[in-house]
């Protein structure tokens, strides 16, 4: 599989984007709201590069997404609920 370029160039402006935001944004200044746009751009090169792929089992790759996008999901809220109940166990 050949990488473009240009959208590995647009995923490194995404996020440095991302990174100055969040640095002039815990300093307080307006101008981060002007760095706001990398995680909009992450979604259209997601969307852009799922249009291009060719899907001929659908079950198949819905399946592999939910996988991907659900154990993380229950990891982290397991840590989570334990973490929570663990705290204000001992708090009261």
């Amino acid at each position: 599989m050949n990488k473009d370029k240009g959208i590995s160039l647009v995923r490194v402006m995404a996020m440095l984007s991302i990174v100055i935001c969040h640095f002039l944004q815990r300093n307080n200044n307006t101008l981060a709201w002007w760095f706001n746009v990398g995680v909009p751009i992450f979604i259209c090169i997601s969307a852009y590069l799922y249009g291009k792929k060719e899907i001929f089992n659908f079950k198949e790759f819905y399946q592999k997404r939910m996988l991907k996008i659900l154990v993380p999901v229950y990891i982290y809220n397991n840590y989570y609920v334990n973490s929570y109940s663990i705290y204000f166990k001992n708090k009261y």
